[in-house]
């Protein structure tokens, strides 16, 4: 399998979600290396690789990112290496690269979305099904999610519908919501349960993610 992305997907930030409607909002990407996100000058993230900022209103946005660095004393500061300024008409999601990829990544769709190839995820799906007890399987996509796995939701049901019962599927369908890519479709999980109070804990999981305060 190739070297996957070397992302960390940290934060998804939800308010009011409904698994009926799109979701909206800016998402900032970086590759290389972890980063505090700033919006219109206030923090909304921990250091982290990928940081997505909800339920946005029409209008213009101060978007800014900063690393860690250290003197020769060992003394940490924020250094800023992105900063832009852009108009968010309130749909849609719209994407920000901070850096640009390094080394060898999956490939990307039209859509620019960093998740596995369809050849990377059947050899992944391949290697995940290996998997005889669900602590290895569990094992297995946390590790592939810590290392930079990416999914699209149709690839996140066929891992969830590898499942046996609904407290296994919630367990990995919780691990594997942050690193879902195509966040508007996530309502296509929900089918992958068999019971309608799973699917009830799912959906409020969903809507426990909370949304940055803005000013």
């Amino acid at each position: 399998m190739k070297k996957l992305l070397t992302l960390i997907i940290s934060l998804l930030i939800f308010c009011s979600f409904s698994f009926s409607q799109k979701l909206n909002g800016i998402q900032v990407v970086s590759f290389n290396q972890p980063v505090v996100v700033y919006l219109n000058g206030q923090s909304v993230s921990p250091p982290v690789f990928s940081t997505f900022i909800a339920n946005l209103r029409p209008g213009y946005y101060k978007i800014s990112a900063t690393v860690e660095d250290f003197n020769q004393y060992g003394q940490s500061r924020e250094r800023e290496i992105f900063q832009t300024r852009i108009y968010y008409n309130g749909g849609g999601v719209e994407t920000l690269e901070v850096d640009k990829p390094q080394g060898n990544y999956p490939q990307y769709n039209n859509n620019n979305d960093r998740l596995f190839s369809r050849e990377d995820f059947k050899r992944f799906y391949k290697e995940f099904s290996s998997r005889q007890f669900y602590k290895e399987k569990l094992k297995f996509i946390s590790v592939s999610i810590n290392s930079g796995a990416l999914f699209n939701c149709e690839q996140a049901v066929k891992i969830i519908n590898g499942l046996n019962f609904d407290n296994e599927k919630l367990e990995i369908a919780k691990m594997l919501l942050p690193a879902i890519v195509d966040q508007k479709n996530i309502y296509t999980l929900i089918n992958s349960f068999s019971f309608m109070s799973t699917k009830e804990k799912f959906e409020e999981y969903v809507k426990s993610y909370r949304k940055p305060s803005r000013h």
